[in-house]
């Protein structure tokens, strides 16, 4: 594992994982901005395949995004494509790690995911059913009917107290829900709903 996930150049320490020495030592490679706008696309594959690992998809198509990686990226993208295929216990043991270095590449692209509604069992929510609403904190704001649009999911997520302390949730002409995040907020992986068919 070491041999992948920690090359030389990249020290880690004693309570990082490897491949978070991995993922902060390039980061740290690309800290000025011409080389940060050079390497978005790895960080945009990187993020997708974190996701795809934490079973919280988050960009429009992060399959299509894991089979775009080829012999020609860079570190960061064919360690975390190697440890997606590996063992699901190896997996479990780098949750922690995983979402560390997903926060960091979150202040990097700001903006660059949308985000899925997401209930407690890991699905992806569609608006087939009554939805109920539930802050950062899963604290439930409210219940949206069958049949609701993006922008009424929107208007009453931006009800909440506590959603409003990390930003304003928006959505575009697609219906996609777009999060803007306060200065130095860590970026949140999906927004939480349950549909109501469940407790029926």
């Amino acid at each position: 594992m070491d041999g992948v996930y920690n090359p030389p150049g990249f020290t880690r320490r004693p309570n990082q994982k490897p491949i978070e020495a991995l993922a902060y030592g390039y980061l740290r490679l690309i800290t000025s901005g011409a080389r940060l706008r050079q390497e978005r696309k790895y960080l945009q594959k990187a993020e997708a395949i974190i996701n795809m690992i934490l079973n919280s998809p988050c960009c429009s198509d992060p399959t299509a995004v894991v089979d775009l990686i080829t012999p020609y990226d860079n570190q960061l993208t064919i360690a975390l494509k190697d440890l997606l295929t590996n063992n699901p216990i190896v997996r479990r043991s780098f949750r922690l790690a995983l979402e560390r270095i997903l926060n960091t590449i979150n202040t990097y692209l700001r903006g660059c995911c949308f985000l899925s509604i997401v209930d407690f069992s890991g699905n992806v929510i569609t608006n087939d059913n009554a939805l109920a609403v539930f802050d950062v904190n899963n604290a439930l704001i409210g219940v949206l009917d069958d049949g609701w649009t993006s922008s009424q999911f929107v208007t009453l997520w931006n009800t909440s107290t506590a959603n409003n302390a990390i930003g304003t949730l928006t959505t575009d002409s697609n219906g996609d829900l777009i999060l803007e995040y306060l200065p130095n907020i860590p970026h949140i992986p999906f927004l939480r709903g349950q549909n109501l068919f469940i407790y029926l």
